[in-house]
């Protein structure tokens, strides 16, 4: 039963693991179609549309993040932060 619960949290939906996979999986797809110069033109992309999707179905889980700038800064290109930034702006305690 430990064993179930441990590789629930690590590989269940909205773990840190599966978030990563769809985020590679967004980045992948896009990175192919728009082929930009600087992966983080694409996150900022992939994070804009989850923003206009929050809003519009009434969640506001990305209402810290509102200056672009500064998380392309934040973002330095990597992927793992990416992850790390959904995850934070998704979760109830700052």
């Amino acid at each position: 039963m430990i064993f179930l619960g441990k590789f629930l949290l690590k590989n269940g939906s909205g773990s840190p693991g599966q978030t990563a996979k769809v985020l590679i999986k967004h980045f992948n797809r896009r990175n192919h179609s728009y082929m930009a110069s600087e992966p983080c033109e694409i996150y900022l992309d992939i994070l804009s549309d989850r923003i206009m999707i929050s809003q519009g179905s009434g969640q506001s889980y990305y209402d810290r993040l509102y200056d672009f700038d500064k998380i392309e800064a934040f973002l330095e290109n990597d992927i793992s932060t990416f992850t790390f930034l959904v995850l934070f702006s998704k979760s109830d305690k700052y």
